[in-house]
Order: C-alpha cells, then structure tokens, then sequence
C-alpha cells in the first residue's frame, strides 16, 4: 500500500510541475512575441531647429522589445551632405539593433534622378552601407543598367554589382 501511495505522490508531482512548466513557457512566450506599441497609418517626423529632416510613413508599425516592423513603409529623407531628397519605401522593413531589411518591391530613389528597384535590400547604419544578393534595376538620369548583388558604401560613395548589363543613352 505504501508503495502504491508514493507512486501516486509522484505521479502527482509530476503532473503538477508539468502544468506549471507548460502555463510558465506560455507566459514567457507570448510576452517575447507581443509587441510594445503598435501605429496603423502612421507619420512621424523628425526635425531640426530649421527643416524637416525626415518622414515615415507607415501602414503598420510593430516596436517590440529587440525589433521594430514596419508594412507598407516609406522613408523620405533630406541627404545632409548634398541637400538631396531620397526615398526608400519597401512592403515590409524589419530593423533589428543597426540592421535594417526591406523586403518586396524595395524602391529607392533621389532627387538627382537615381532610381533603384529590388526585392531585398539590407542597410547597415553602423558602417553605412547597403547590399543585397537577388537581382536589381536601376536607373541614373538617362542611363538604365540591371545585375544582382548590389553593395553600395554611402561613406565611401562607391557603388557595385555583379552580373551588371548597362544601357547607356547619349
């Protein structure tokens, strides 16, 4: 009889640690995966004492604890060294620490009639510096040229690709 009750003790204490195994890991879990804030058509702006620096524009924008994304996403940003508007818009952009990834229908363009047309690009703030590795279409003024694996050194101003067929128009 002893034996049958220490067995059922332990059975018992088992089943007891496995629900509050399993109500704790749900708990964890689902705090981890719910976002902090949350914006649905959204503009912020950032400002000097003198201009509007920069917009975005946002259709959804999630801001957890170690990453912030945004859908239907649209930067546009005045380039201080040049005085130049860009613009960088992608369906979703994902920024994790100083890395930030626009995936599907990534556009960038400027005012100085430089356009670029992918489905990934990832942006390093840190280093400044762009790359991805699927195919791409850009156009500068007149000239019109396509490859993959674009990388482009803002500090630098070094642009460069492989595969790169160009269309230069006089």
């Amino acid at each position: 009889m002893a034996k049958i009750t220490i067995f059922i003790f332990i059975l018992l204490a088992i089943f007891i640690n496995m629900l509050f195994y399993k109500f704790g890991y749900d708990n964890i879990n689902t705090q981890n995966n719910m976002p902090n804030l949350v914006f649905e058509n959204a503009m912020m702006y950032k400002i000097n004492e003198k201009e509007v620096i920069s917009i975005i524009k946002v259709k959804k924008a999630m801001n957890y604890k170690d990453k912030k994304i945004l859908y239907g996403g649209a930067f546009y940003t005045r380039l201080s060294n040049d005085k130049i508007n860009s613009f960088i818009g992608a369906d979703l952009i994902v920024q994790e620490h100083k890395i930030i990834k626009f995936k599907t229908n990534v556009i960038y363009s400027t005012d100085d009639d430089l356009l670029f047309n992918t489905q990934e690009l990832v942006y390093d703030k840190n280093k400044q510096i762009a790359f991805n590795k699927t195919s791409f279409t850009a156009k500068d003024k007149k000239n019109r040229f396509r490859g993959n694996n674009l990388y482009i050194d803002y500090k630098n101003g070094i642009i460069k690709a492989k595969n790169v067929e160009f269309i230069y128009a006089d």
